[in-house]
């Protein structure tokens, strides 16, 4: 039985089970030879560094796989929930297939106070605030697995998002009206306090994502310029790019809270879904999790934006507001597969541990399988955002991702972070200067605990290609061509390189 990507040989159980035959696996992991990356063959990984029973095998059409199971749908669950923004109701319905509830806020109350312990959601449909979450309740899942899913039926990814709508009144309790739209010059306006972030559903990127409209400074420039919004205290005029009435397809993304999870021993499982805000108070993410070092989080074809104004919260000292797309805290296991963000204020992925031991995050894993981050430090006036960036000595394996378009590095791992990157693939920083933030990769520690070893991994159109500490070391296995673009790290490669 050969190796796939749906259905793996030796099955990583994301659901807590962890398949005996990894035992021998893990011990002939821990070899320190490399494959030659150039053949067909498992990719070995260094003794130190803690792939969760997670391997690579280089086919023999050059493409690596995984061994993890990512058919997340397959899986027993005791307990299904079901909602509907279009026509299910919190109040009459029942959660079932036939009587759906209308909001997440619900379904996840629901799966809070179930005695199951696996539970799928399957939600339709678009989210606004209220819909998302009720205001004084977000989920805190202790000892359960949760599956949310998106299956809208024109296979469009389920949309959750901290907008107000413009067609339908909804919310947890009903009393969130939709916006009102005035014709006024040629433009359309309305009223919204607190406008963060405003998104064009139908106007999206080569990558699916909806695209922000240009916060321009002054009515003028508004109604001269498509795709444009103008705040003038809680008036906004928008200038869609097609000229149309703004439709439940544009997302008029307030500061406030979005979509936040607190995992206790608990894995959460995302497939199909988009998550558009503004800038999420207090908390990092448009979509933000924090666990411990025994959660899991997994998102699957998920897409995550937003965050386009500056605020300040004096109170919160390890949170920023300038929001990242997917902010994870102390999560224990981390696996994205094919997700993608842009047009984010900050970072795309962003990991942290802040309350995890300097032990425990030695046993810390994310894995990055096939996802595109671009367009990140949006409307920023910093040079700190990346495509993805790893913080406080936790493992990190990407493979097969690309980032491009960002707001410094594209990618950033120090603080004794251990990373393996493998046929990844960065493109140009938008700082074009000599400075050593434009760059591809960026590896740097107070300390020589962390280490980098890259695999049939490039970069190009930045002034570097990698830059860093010299207490870092990075190992380069085939790729990277360019040994003149590379400064300031503890280089090791293991075959002849060529400057150009």
């Amino acid at each position: 039985m050969g190796y796939s990507t749906n259905r793996p040989f030796v099955k990583v159980d994301v659901t807590g089970e962890v398949d005996k035959r990894f035992g021998e696996v893990t011990s002939q992991l821990a070899e320190t030879a490399w494959n030659n990356t150039l053949n067909y063959g498992r990719v070995r990984f260094r003794s130190d560094f803690n792939s969760q029973g997670i391997e690579l095998v280089r086919g023999v059409d050059g493409k690596i796989q995984h061994n993890v199971d990512t058919n997340f749908n397959a899986d027993n669950y005791q307990l299904t929930i079901y909602f509907d923004t279009n026509w299910g109701d919190d109040i009459t319905g029942a959660g079932t297939v036939g009587s759906p509830y209308k909001t997440l806020g619900k379904s996840f109350k629901k799966a809070s106070e179930s005695a199951s312990k696996k539970i799928k959601v399957v939600g339709k449909g678009k989210l606004f605030r209220e819909e998302s979450y009720s205001y004084d309740w977000f989920p805190n899942f202790i000892n359960k697995t949760i599956y949310l899913v998106g299956a809208n039926e024109d296979g469009t990814n389920l949309v959750i998002s901290n907008a107000q709508s413009s067609e339908r009144v909804g919310g947890y309790a009903t009393t969130n009206y939709p916006l009102v739209w005035v014709s006024y010059n040629a433009i359309w306006k309305t009223s919204r306090s607190l406008t963060g972030n405003v998104v064009d559903l139908k106007n999206q990127d080569f990558y699916g994502i909806g695209k922000p409209l240009s916060n321009v400074s002054n009515l003028i420039d508004c109604e001269s310029t498509l795709n444009s919004y103008y705040i003038n205290g809680s008036d906004v005029y928008v200038n869609t790019f097609n000229s149309q009435k703004p439709d439940d397809n544009l997302l008029v993304c307030p500061y406030s809270t979005l979509f936040k999870l607190k995992l206790d021993n608990s894995r959460f499982i995302v497939e199909n879904c988009d998550f558009y805000g503004g800038v999420n108070l207090q908390y990092d993410g448009t979509c933000h999790v924090d666990g411990d070092i025994n959660s899991t989080f997994i998102a699957k074809n998920c897409r995550a934006s937003g965050g386009n104004l500056t605020i300040i919260d004096s109170a919160s000292s390890n949170y920023q507001t300038t929001t990242n797309a997917f902010g994870i805290r102390d999560v224990g296991l981390v696996m994205f597969f094919e997700c993608k963000t842009g047009y984010v204020r900050r970072d795309g992925f962003n990991y942290h541990y802040y309350n995890t031991s300097a032990t425990d995050v030695l046993d810390c894993l994310v894995f990055e399988y096939k996802c595109v981050g671009h367009e990140t430090g949006y409307n920023e006036g910093s040079t700190n955002n990346q495509f993805s960036t790893m913080h406080e000595g936790a493992n990190i394996l990407r493979v097969d991702c690309v980032g491009h378009d960002t707001g410094g590095a594209c990618i950033v791992d120090m603080g004794g972070s251990r990373s393996v990157l493998v046929d990844c693939h960065m493109g140009a920083s938008k700082i074009q200067t000599a400075s050593s933030l434009s760059t591809g990769y960026r590896f740097f520690s107070a300390d020589s605990s962390g280490y980098a070893v890259l695999i049939s991994c490039n970069a190009n159109g930045s002034t570097w290609a990698i830059t860093g500490s010299i207490d870092f070391p990075v190992t380069i296995k085939d790729g990277f061509k360019a040994i003149d673009k590379i400064k300031d790290v503890a280089l090791t490669t293991e075959q002849e390189q060529t400057a150009t």
